[in-house]
């Protein structure tokens, strides 16, 4: 079941993989997942979910964002430090997301 006036989700430090988190979360602006156990597939299946969501923290994951599938055009802000993110994962959501403003990419392994 969906929570649709939930406005944040915070699953620190948890096993969740987002697999089975479809929403939809209408009203969801922020997620927190630092240090959890989300996947790519997880994290897709949670942002296809998410239409409002304005601010992502990845920290600590080992997602690459390989996965991604735009657009996402609410999402201002994601932190990415010390993730697996990669080159194709920076561009896939670059590309999906156009009202982005911060994003922290220390400690991945994107190249540039």
């Amino acid at each position: 079941r969906s929570c649709p006036a939930l406005k944040g989700l915070r699953l620190e430090g948890t096993r969740v993989t987002g697999e089975r988190l479809e929403g939809p979360y209408t009203q969801l602006e922020k997620v927190d997942l630092v240090g959890s156990g989300i996947t790519d597939a997880g994290l897709r299946a949670l942002c296809r979910s998410c239409p409002a969501l304005k601010k992502l923290d990845l920290r600590h994951t080992k997602v690459t964002g390989e996965r991604l599938e735009g657009p996402y055009p609410q999402l201002e802000k994601v932190y990415l430090f010390e993730s697996g993110f990669t080159d194709g994962g920076l561009l896939k959501l670059c590309w999906s997301c156009p009202a982005l403003k911060v994003l922290n990419l220390r400690g991945t392994k994107v190249t540039g």
